[in-house]
């Protein structure tokens, strides 16, 4: 009876202890690549005079007239989500960009970037709203998940962003398109 006793309490233990030896999938050396050269990676803005912007350290800015309120500057924010969204294997990244144009918007966009051997390849960017709110970014199989707050249709642009607003994107055909 007291050698049952004490394999009963052996296998708990072992059991419980476990978990703890179970580690999560190791990133591969060019998903560590993709991860690391989003902050000074070349993105998509098609809405914007000059089309693709190349950050350094996070950020990009270029005025267009010297002194004046004639420019763009982006800045890579910290949501970032990472998953094989195309099926290929490896993992791809989604990001915030912020986009001023000198004016009083703060423009949100949608970033996907692809891993090609380690490098991230842009797809074109998807306006995601003006002065928002991200809380989370999710890549699954084919999609990407975008949780955020924005305004009621009637507010002004002056409110906060309170309204909880989840959109799905699929990439398809190269590109992410909003499920409706």
């Amino acid at each position: 009876m007291k050698i049952n006793f004490l394999v009963l309490i052996f296998t708990s233990v072992l059991l419980c202890a476990l978990p703890a030896c179970v580690t999560s999938p190791t990133p591969t050396a060019q998903d560590e690549s993709i991860r690391q050269a989003l902050s000074n990676a070349k993105y998509i803005l098609e809405d914007t005079p000059i089309k693709m912007v190349h950050l350094k350290n996070g950020f990009y800015k270029k005025e267009f007239t010297a002194g004046t309120s004639d420019l763009i500057e982006v800045q890579l924010l910290e949501e970032r989500a990472f998953g094989d969204i195309n099926g290929d294997g490896t993992e791809d990244a989604a990001v915030i960009l912020k986009v001023y144009t000198g004016g009083t918007g703060e423009y949100y966009c949608l970033e996907l970037m692809i891993n090609k051997k380690g490098s991230p390849k842009p797809l074109p960017d998807v306006f995601l709203g003006d002065r928002i709110a991200v809380k989370s970014l999710v890549i699954r199989p084919g999609s990407v998940l975008v949780n955020m707050l924005d305004r009621k249709p009637d507010e002004g642009m002056a409110a906060d962003p309170t309204v909880e607003v989840k959109r799905t994107f699929k990439l398809i055909g190269g590109k992410l398109t909003e499920l409706k």
